[in-house]
């Protein structure tokens, strides 16, 4: 079977917001240094793209947080962590 390797486009917010490129549709682009993606629709300038809903630092910091992850919701930041034996099922 062939290997096959997949690389996110990836740069700090602060040169993604000044080159403000246009992402294909689909494609995504992380930040560096902050850890957030952004999916591209290939219309929308990156400057006015949203953040994915995914919150890669607060799962981080809520795993770092707790060993194993208790069930239940938990609260991370601004964002609530929902566990089910364990095992991260929401994040809202």
């Amino acid at each position: 079977m062939p290997t096959v390797r997949f690389q996110l486009r990836r740069d700090t917010a602060a040169n993604w917001a000044g080159v403000n490129p246009t992402l294909g549709p689909g494609e995504p682009a992380l930040e560096t240094d902050t850890l957030l993606v952004k999916y591209g629709d290939g219309a929308t300038d990156w400057n006015s793209l949203p953040y994915s809903a995914v919150n890669l630092p607060a799962i981080l910091e809520a795993i770092a947080g707790a060993t194993p992850i208790a069930d239940g919701p938990h609260t991370v930041g601004t964002n609530t962590i929902t566990t089910v034996s364990g095992i991260i099922t929401a994040i809202t």
